[in-house]
């Protein structure tokens, strides 16, 4: 009486029947659906969201930094504030903890994605908050004002962060899960 072993059989029984081409937006979870019970003898391909690198490319970096008003004699790290607060799988205390251990001297921060100003729960640090973007120019100009961008994501299949940075030229400090491995 076991329910969800019901549904599991239910599916099975319908997936056999279907002739499915699963799509995976990350090597790691097209190897997943492979070794699934259920999905494995199907076909599989891996085809990542694309990024658009005539959009997301290098520039210049000082010209952009003055665009937005960030200094040029410092370290910029980049970090989005997307759901940081509420869902733990974002990694943020994991970030905050990072941070801690940064020269505040020679480092500043910037952060975006959220109407929330991070401020509060970095403290002694200079934080550039650019709130909630709304197009792709602004994030590639941002992404090129930065020196790194980090992205603590505790669960995630493939970043788009992580991708749009790295085309922008800006290397990226994540952990070695999920897609982004």
């Amino acid at each position: 009486n076991d329910l969800s072993r019901k549904i599991f059989e239910r599916k099975r029984k319908i997936y056999e029947k279907l002739d499915l081409t699963i799509v995976g937006l990350s090597k790691w979870i097209t190897e997943c659906s492979k070794n699934s019970t259920l999905l494995k003898k199907k076909n599989h391909i891996n085809l990542p969201n694309p990024i658009n690198t005539n959009i997301f490319k290098p520039l210049n970096k000082k010209n952009l930094r003055n665009l937005w008003n960030l200094p040029n004699d410092k370290k910029l790290v980049l970090f989005g504030m997307a759901g940081a607060e509420n869902d733990t799988r974002k990694g943020y205390h994991f970030l905050l903890e990072a941070i801690k251990k940064l020269n505040r001297e020679k480092i500043e921060l910037v952060s975006f994605g959220s109407s929330i100003y991070p401020k509060q729960k970095i403290p002694g640090y200079k934080i550039h908050h650019m709130g909630i973007l709304h197009d792709d120019i602004s994030l590639v100009t941002l992404y090129n004002c930065a020196d790194v961008t980090v992205v603590p994501s505790l669960q995630e299949n493939l970043s788009n962060m992580i991708m749009e940075s790295l085309a922008c030229g800006t290397p990226v400090v994540a952990f070695d899960i999920g897609g982004n491995g």
